[in-house]
């Protein structure tokens, strides 16, 4: 039988190796499945994993960590790993080449993070936000955890305000029919949340290499330059990217005359308050 303390840390190095001890077991794990608490263990090894690596940034009142120029790529890890993505409570991206430059663009991706505080503000940005872009995979459709943020949308109100958009994987689909057949698919799946859905299908990955900066090696030149000869689904890429451009405009713009407005308010709001301390109720002396 395994004991642990009552007062555990993970800033102690014993109780981290009780807690090892008590992720690895057999015994414990087969038990963590049959009541289902095995996703609150594998929170618990992320944990573990990456004390070593976060504890120089872990303060009592959280911490605050930059990176800028040749650093900016130290940003993927930990975004990408679960050890790491476990102790981050939120990601600031600052882009010049934004449509606007008040524009703020949030990346949803961890609605099916180990980390509970992840989806939390998820939902603070959601709640506030002018337009959501729900990009599926064509490859996947949707998924299980996508089911909790269209909930989430609805819950929320902004499923009116969303922009579906299916990532076409050009290596994985060769054909009108097929891009159709996914697309009924991706349409059926989301008739619960909405019933008309119209996404617009586009391959990210093809504007992507086909940028400037994009294709860093012939490989990747040479596969922009067979799908553009070879794939019967560009026309229709090239038509529904140039729609989505201006979608993502009208979303920014939204969102400036939102803010335009909003501070407006404030403004109006303060000058009222202000008349209205001046203003004396009858009878009071002055």
């Amino acid at each position: 039988r395994l004991e642990l303390p009552r007062d555990l840390g993970l800033g102690r190095m014993r109780d981290r190796k009780a807690l090892q001890t008590l992720v690895d077991d057999p015994e414990v794990l087969r038990r963590a499945g049959a009541s289902g608490l095995r996703e609150n263990l594998r929170k618990l090894q992320a944990f573990l994993e990456g004390y070593e690596s976060a504890r120089p940034h872990l303060k009592k009142d959280g911490a605050v960590v930059t990176f800028k120029g040749g650093e900016l790529s130290r940003h993927r890890e930990w975004v990408t790993r679960d050890h790491l993505a476990i102790y981050l409570e939120d990601v600031l991206l600052q882009a010049p080449s934004l449509p606007h430059p008040q524009l703020e663009l949030a990346d949803c991706q961890g609605s099916d993070s180990p980390n509970p505080l992840h989806f939390a503000r998820i939902q603070e940005y959601l709640a506030g936000c002018a337009g959501v872009v729900y990009v599926i995979s064509s490859r996947t459709g949707i998924r299980e955890a996508d089911l909790r943020l269209l909930e989430t949308l609805r819950r929320l109100e902004l499923l009116s305000r969303t922009l579906f958009v299916v990532n076409l994987d050009l290596s994985e689909h060769d054909s009108l029919e097929d891009r159709d057949r996914v697309l009924a698919q991706i349409r059926e799946q989301l008739l619960p949340w909405v019933e008309q859905a119209e996404p617009l299908v586009v391959s990210a990955l093809l504007e992507l290499l086909s940028g400037e900066s994009g294709a860093d090696t012939e490989a990747e030149r040479l596969r922009v330059a067979l799908w553009r000869k070879t794939s019967p689904l560009i026309p229709d890429h090239e038509a529904q990217w140039s729609v989505l451009q201006v979608r993502l405009r009208q979303m920014a713009e939204q969102q400036e005359l939102a803010d335009l407005q909003a501070i407006e308010t404030e403004r109006w709001t303060r000058l009222v308050q202000a008349m209205a301390a001046l203003v004396q109720p009858e009878g009071e002396p002055p």
